[in-house]
């Protein structure tokens, strides 16, 4: 009986200091709450950039962008332009920046003898990029076609034996977060608003416990989402779905080059480098060297944007998409390559 008295005050102590220690710890800002948040908007105007948008009595921070402003989509295509098509997946498309500030319309803006085409949505896959080239540049006659490459574009061969990251954007993020929900989407300390842990939902009201908890999620998922990239380029485990990456890269080249279009990858890092460590320096390395063996032309953005802390490139703390800053930049890289051609 003792022992259970004694049990029972030291768990109301720790109770009262968990809770006493809970009011002092910074577990840092909820910067999306879906709750109250529609998807794809902010719950705070990052550096000033998103707009007030109101819905009835309640009112949050997003992009408020007109489709409209992207050009052959429901635009005709200005005459007289030196035409540029781009294709690619959302860094390409501009997920979390206007459509003004992506770089295909800043090629535009910045020298206004080219006029940027966009084709590229979010989402898309290397085969999905290739049907869209496949479906539009005859009509778009383009002079030159940028394909804005993400490490992640990577294909994962049926045959490798690469752990998938599992992820569900009806709902929640379920199981690993992972690849979109990590480095690239929605990555946060609010991890209780993404994981399916039944320890987790049973000791959540103890601030000591979730602090830890949280940073030990986040550790595995950093760790869980940088090996998925790094087997994405190994031979030993995806061989096959490096060579399907590259016949199809070379199927858009030749494609290209049948229309009379120059072909240029623009190779994006993964926004995240803490200290200016790039955890994917290796893999980097390789895809180049894959390039260059087969005579694919391209323009690395690496060393432009490693010049700046990571979050400085992103959209937003919990969307690591480029922001405007980073998606000038390739606008610029793209304007030198396209004058040299001239």
């Amino acid at each position: 009986m003792k022992i259970i008295k004694l049990l029972t005050v030291n768990l109301f102590l720790f109770f009262i200091l968990d809770q006493f220690v809970g009011l002092f710890i910074n577990n840092g800002p909820e910067y999306l709450n879906k709750s109250q948040y529609p998807w794809e908007s902010y719950s705070t105007n990052y550096r000033g950039y998103f707009e007030k948008i109101t819905q009835g009595d309640k009112f949050f921070f997003g992009l408020k962008r007109n489709w409209e402003d992207r050009i052959y989509h429901s635009k005709p295509i200005p005459e007289g332009k030196r035409r540029v098509l781009t294709i690619g997946d959302s860094f390409t498309f501009g997920q979390g920046v206007r459509f003004k500030d992506n770089y295909t319309n800043k090629v535009s803006s910045l020298d206004n003898k080219f006029i940027g085409i966009n084709l590229a949505n979010s989402g898309s896959d290397l085969k999905q990029i290739e049907k869209s080239l496949n479906d539009h540049i005859k009509e778009i006659k383009p002079e030159h076609v940028i394909y804005g490459y993400c490490l992640n574009d990577m294909i994962a061969g049926k045959s490798s034996n690469i752990q998938f990251l599992d992820y569900n954007t009806k709902t929640k993020p379920i199981k690993d977060i992972g690849l979109k929900w990590d480095f690239i989407n929605k990555r946060t300390t609010q991890i209780n608003l993404g994981r399916n842990s039944r320890l987790y939902d049973f000791f959540k009201w103890s601030p000591l416990f979730k602090k830890i908890y949280q940073s030990a999620e986040l550790k595995s998922i950093s760790k869980q989402t940088m090996k998925h990239y790094k087997d994405l380029y190994s031979v030993e485990k995806n061989k096959n779905g490096i060579k399907e990456t590259i016949d199809g890269i070379i199927r858009l080249k030749n494609k290209s080059l049948k229309n009379n279009a120059k072909f240029t990858i623009i190779i994006f890092p993964i926004i995240f480098w803490p200290n200016q460590n790039y955890f994917l320096e290796a893999e980097h390395s390789i895809f180049i060297n894959l390039l260059e063996e087969n005579h694919i032309n391209y323009r690395d953005m690496k060393d432009e944007w490693l010049k700046f802390e990571d979050r400085d490139l992103w959209v937003h703390p919990v969307d690591q998409h480029p922001n405007n800053i980073a998606h000038g930049l390739v606008a610029r890289k793209i304007i030198n390559l396209l004058n040299k051609t001239e």
